[in-house]
């Protein structure tokens, strides 16, 4: 399918309602756009065409980094970072803040990492390096603020006429037409439910586990299905 910017999406809208932007001024339609995009692009925890893989250097014994700036300029802002690997041991384990802080409260040595944790949008290495490794970072960004940007939306190009669809239906209801909006809601969904399969990460059940790295243990929560656990 062909690539659709912004402009092209609001004269999709525009062309289907058979109006122009004095019936329906364009920054209410951009509005009506950014909803159709948040609810789609929300409506799945992890999209594969928003996987990303960095390196970062640890700076000596410092034990926490800000997740906004982990990996720049090289990476986008995370929205979810799942893999932390040490270049000799692979990946680390995932452990909860507070079991971490539990387990190292008494100790103040440096060591090589070999677990990770998350708090306050901070990640932690457990226990507190002793020298700089370079660290390779596994997870997904962010969606670039296309509307804003006025450009293509940041997924691959199935979406856009998607997109302009479900922003149809929205348009409809903004104009009162419930029948309309219906009916084009009914088309989004048929169309999207097959889409979405080809870009799901279906291995969200539980942690991500890379190069045949330990699942499970001890060390991590009974279950893996609440980000708070790991999050702080």
């Amino acid at each position: 399918m062909a690539a659709m910017n912004l402009s092209a999406i609001r004269s999709y809208v525009y062309s289907f309602l058979d109006i122009d932007s004095n019936d329906l001024p364009t920054g209410v339609l951009d509005v009506i756009i950014g909803q159709a995009w948040d609810r789609m692009i929300r409506s799945e925890r992890r999209w594969s065409f928003y996987e990303q893989t960095v390196t970062f250097d640890s700076q000596g014994t410092i034990q926490e980094y800000p997740l906004a700036t982990l990996g720049a300029p090289a990476a986008q802002p995370w929205s979810d970072l799942v893999a932390v690997s040490d270049p000799t041991w692979g990946p680390l384990r995932p452990i909860a803040h507070v079991s971490a802080r539990r387990r190292y409260a008494r100790s103040h040595t440096t060591n090589r990492p070999h677990a990770y944790s998350f708090h306050n949008a901070n990640l932690y290495l457990w226990p507190r390096p002793s020298g700089v490794i370079t660290y390779t970072l596994d997870g997904y960004r962010k969606p670039i603020d296309w509307i804003t940007l006025g450009g293509n939306p940041d997924a691959p190009e199935e979406f856009h006429a998607l997109i302009a669809q479900y922003a149809l239906s929205l348009a409809y209801g903004q104009q009162d037409d419930p029948s309309g909006a219906e009916q084009t809601l009914a088309r989004f969904d048929n169309a999207f439910a097959q889409i979405r399969q080809e870009y799901v990460d279906d291995s969200t059940a539980g942690p991500l586990i890379l190069n045949g790295g330990e699942g499970i243990n001890e060390w991590m929560p009974s279950r893996f299905t609440d980000r708070s656990d790991f999050f702080g």
